[in-house]
């Protein structure tokens, strides 16, 4: 499997916004939560913005915002993503959208699916609904079940190296003329 920078990504969905191809249901792997979201962000902006009747600018920023009705985030309860998630997620996708053309689900932590609640996934992923797409969040394909795997698109995000982080702090410090430590620097890079 080919592994993909946040950009490169970006570029790849707005493309598959542009010629109508998305498919039903991807798999984002690795990399961090900060990516998988400036990804799915683009991607929504993209999406619902395009042949919209509403103001785009103001569809992109409520969506940056999180603020946007057919975008639904499902996040584990505790250990686990419950199988009363999923089955409110699919009810969710059965209604028409309020405010797009479609309907986008992130499922963070896929990984923590039981085994009920991957079981009710899979009825969602094998019974694909037009305008209606699910991401879902990983840090390892190998945490999946293979009945999962098979029915989504999978991308693996690379993982940005301290020294490219530690190299565009110090061009926005320099660039807003903030006086900084390098010890200061190189300690926000790592924690990065």
């Amino acid at each position: 499997m080919a592994i993909y920078s946040v950009e490169a990504l970006k570029t790849y969905f707005a493309q598959q916004v542009q010629e109508g191809h998305l498919a039903h249901a991807y798999l984002l792997t690795g990399g961090d939560m900060t990516s998988k979201r400036a990804v799915m962000t683009a991607l929504a902006q993209d999406y619902f913005s395009r042949d919209s009747a509403g103001n785009p600018a103001t569809i992109r920023q409520r969506i940056a915002d999180n603020q946007y009705a057919d975008i639904y985030y499902l996040e584990a309860q505790g250990q686990t993503l419950k199988v009363d998630q999923v089955r409110e997620l699919k009810e969710w996708l059965g209604q028409s959208p309020l405010e797009g053309r479609g309907k986008f689900a992130i499922i963070e932590q896929t990984e923590r699916l039981n085994a009920s609640s991957a079981n009710a996934l899979l009825t969602v992923l094998e019974e694909p609904v037009d305008n209606v797409y699910l991401f879902l969040w990983s840090p390892s394909a190998n945490l999946l079940l293979p009945t999962i795997l098979s029915r989504v698109q999978r991308f693996e995000f690379k993982s940005i190296k301290i020294q490219d982080i530690r190299d565009h702090i110090f061009q926005i410090l320099e660039k807003e003329g903030i006086d900084y430590e390098n010890e200061a620097v190189e300690i926000i890079a790592r924690r990065a």
